[in-house]
């Protein structure tokens, strides 16, 4: 049964109607809109959140870059302090020798000087104190050296066996020893000063 033309009058009508209407009158058009502008915030609100968590990550690492750092400088201090308090105790036990001083006893003396000596300069990095540690090294060899000259030979009237011979032949050596250990003590207690004060400034 075919369209009758009334009803299709009507239908062009209609047709017409929501041709001419604007479409920002039409209801649909308002949802969309609404839905697009949300979803525009929510991405925005993402994106804004992301920014921040990235940038609060990077500080925290710089932070952490920082506190790593500032662990190993308080650790080179500790060390150092440390250091330098063996340094010093090791200086006080060469500070004064005895005249009455004997042969054995000051054999003794550089062997357990030299030993500690070693081995607190082994603990420390050398390219930070390399010319004073040399110079340390180098006052140890010396003292052998001018030791090797008193030993006894087991004849009384040798030279080597003259009174206070022993004393007279080591005390500037240890005298030497001594200034140079006091000079690396001094470098390393600036060294830690330093550290410090770079710790403070942070």
């Amino acid at each position: 049964m075919g369209a009758q033309p009334g009803d299709v009058q009507s239908a062009l009508d209609r047709l017409s109607q929501i041709i001419n209407t604007p479409f920002w009158w039409r209801g649909d058009f308002w949802i969309a809109t609404v839905i697009g502008i949300v979803g525009a915030l929510i991405a925005f609100g993402a994106w804004r959140q992301a920014g921040r968590a990235e940038a609060e990550a990077k500080k925290a690492k710089d932070e952490a870059e920082k506190a790593k750092d500032a662990a190993t400088e308080a650790g080179k201090t500790v060390k150092l302090q440390t250091v330098c308090i063996d340094l010093t105790e090791i200086a006080q036990k060469i500070a004064v020798i005895e005249l009455e001083i004997t042969f054995e006893e000051a054999v003794y003396l550089l062997s357990d000087t030299s030993r500690h000596l070693y081995r607190v300069m082994a603990s420390v990095p050398e390219e930070d104190f390399r010319e004073a540690i040399a110079s340390v090294k180098t006052a140890l060899q010396n003292a052998q050296t001018s030791l090797k000259e008193v030993t006894p030979t087991g004849v009384e009237s040798s030279p080597s066996a003259g009174l206070h011979s022993v004393y007279y032949n080591m005390v500037d050596k240890f005298a030497a020893i001594n200034n140079c250990v006091s000079q690396l003590t001094g470098l390393m207690e600036s060294k830690t000063y330093d550290y410090g004060r770079r710790d403070a400034e942070r």
